[in-house]
């Protein structure tokens, strides 16, 4: 008789292999929502660029003839104005409500009276405008602004021919080295109360992509002040404001 046999043990099963970890989440996924860096703020970013505008304008105004020019920065938020666009500006620089400028000699800034330029120049705020800064360095002047448009009126030495063509032959070029595909028109005799200067208007597109336009106004005074003034916006912002713009810039009065 056979004896019967004993079980054969049972084998322990084998474990369960380990899972694989899973990938990090490839940043700027929609999984990973700490690899999505944050927006940076608007303000943070208009400062940043302007002050690196403002040390690419220097370069560029360096290269100015300096027989017919100071040494000097030549209206460095004109050419902000012009390839950052209104938003950034705006961004930059707060609008407050009318008040008077500091200190006595500025004048106020309530629309239908004078605002100074410099110590011998003023204009006449246009209804609608607001000053959005004032500038006391080597080259005074004012900022304003309504809705889109952006406008800076800057004094400072004229060229030694005394011509307001050489002085907006260099303004312009300023202008047209900053925009691609600048076009502008031939420039146009402009008379104020005792001012007789040039203006153009042009059109071009900023390095963000947007088609810029605007009108610059260029004075030579008795006196030998050279007298900048420029509006600009984005496309189809300056038309509306054309006449505000000339009215304002044909109230020049220069002492």
């Amino acid at each position: 008789m056979t004896e019967p046999r004993s079980p054969e043990p049972k084998s322990s099963p084998e474990p369960m292999p380990s899972p694989e970890p899973m990938p990090s989440p490839v940043a700027g996924s929609a999984i990973s929502a700490s690899a999505i860096p944050a927006e940076p703020d608007a303000g943070d970013v208009a400062r940043e660029t302007l002050q690196n505008l403002t040390t690419t304008t220097r370069t560029v105004l360096a290269g100015l003839d300096p027989t017919g020019w100071r040494p000097t920065l030549i209206v460095a938020a004109i050419i902000a104005a012009l390839v950052l666009g209104t938003q950034l500006i705006n961004a930059a620089i707060p609008v407050p409500g009318p008040r008077p400028f500091p200190g006595a000699s500025t004048g106020p800034s309530l629309p239908g009276a004078p605002v100074e330029v410099t110590g011998n120049v003023r204009f006449v705020l246009v209804p609608g405008w607001q000053v959005t800064q004032r500038y006391t360095d080597q080259l005074p002047g004012v900022a304003i602004q309504k809705g889109d448009v952006f406008m800076e009126l800057r004094a400072t030495a004229a060229p030694t021919s005394g011509s307001a063509s050489d002085l907006l032959q260099q303004f312009r070029g300023i202008v047209a080295g900053q925009l691609a595909a600048f076009q502008s028109t031939p420039p146009s005799p402009i008379s104020t109360t005792g001012l007789n200067g040039l203006s153009v208007q042009y059109q071009g597109t900023n390095r963000n992509g947007n088609v810029q336009e605007g009108v610059m106004f260029v004075f030579v005074s008795p006196s030998g002040t050279g007298i900048l003034a420029h509006a600009g916006g984005q496309r189809g912002s300056i038309e509306p404001l054309l006449k505000q713009v000339q009215a304002m810039v044909e109230s020049l009065v220069a002492r």
